[in-house]
């Protein structure tokens, strides 16, 4: 009888054995599908030798080290891949993300800890991640932290609103506002802060500067304006600009008459 139950229960422990392995490569990041595939790419593709290419998961690996996903970076290869990016272009890209990732996942984790709530932390490395990279400056961070905890803000919303600060600044609205604006939606809760955001971005493609939309910014938050009030401020920030640009293009034509 006891033959029996073990030889019943050795597959059994077999299986079991098995799954806890294929469950760790996942943890940690899938690095063992990953290493193949960047070894065939970088050495038929951009002819790397065995050296750089080797350099190159060494890098990756320490993301796999800190259990990691390194699909993001992935992705990444893929880009220079079809860039046809040199080995130095590639390693300084591939460095630059293991660095932010690592910058991204203490962040979430250390966020955690101070009782934030993470509904996705892989998605919530990777964005902060791509915050990072953008150019979002870190000191706002902590200050940002404790404003959703006291909202009640998860992990994956904060990063939300990082990502608006880095649009903001994209479009040309300075740092200091777009902090004073991002505080401003978490403290209030706005739901439809996306307007604000989509009409700002209009604006911007309506050859509004950033520089312009900072004072409206500033009385829109201090002085807790409608978004009615924004949309007409906006509006009248566009006509203005179309106007200029009818005014440019006239004396230009002026100046050509005057030269005949």
């Amino acid at each position: 009888m006891i033959v029996a139950t073990k030889s019943k229960l050795l597959p059994v422990t077999i299986i079991l054995l098995a799954g806890i392995f294929v469950t760790n490569s996942f943890c940690t990041g899938e690095l063992t599908g990953l290493q193949g595939s960047i070894r065939t790419q970088l050495v038929s593709k951009l002819k790397f030798t065995t050296e750089q290419v080797k350099d190159i998961e060494r890098l990756i690996k320490t993301l796999d080290d800190d259990r990691l996903s390194t699909e993001y970076v992935q992705k990444k290869i893929n880009e220079g891949v079809a860039k046809k990016a040199s080995f130095a272009e590639l390693r300084r890209v591939v460095s630059n993300w293991v660095n932010a990732m690592k910058i991204a996942a203490g962040f979430v984790r250390k966020a955690r800890g101070n009782g934030l709530t993470v509904r996705d932390e892989k998605y919530c490395v990777q964005l902060f991640a791509e915050c990072l990279q953008r150019g979002y400056d870190i000191k706002f961070l902590d200050e940002l932290e404790k404003e959703s905890k006291t909202a009640g803000v998860s992990v994956d919303n904060l990063l939300h609103k990082v990502q608006d600060h880095v649009l903001l600044v994209e479009n040309g609205v300075s740092n200091q506002t777009a902090k004073l604006v991002i505080s401003w939606s978490i403290k209030m809760q706005h739901s439809e802060f996306a307007k604000y955001m989509d009409l700002i971005t209009f604006a911007r493609k309506n050859g509004v500067e950033g520089g312009m939309m900072d004072n409206e910014l500033g009385e829109l938050v201090r002085k807790k304006k409608s978004f009615g009030w924004f949309k007409q401020r906006i509006e009248f920030l566009i006509k203005n600009r179309a106007r200029d640009e009818v005014r440019s293009e006239v004396l230009k034509d002026k100046n050509k008459e005057n030269r005949k």
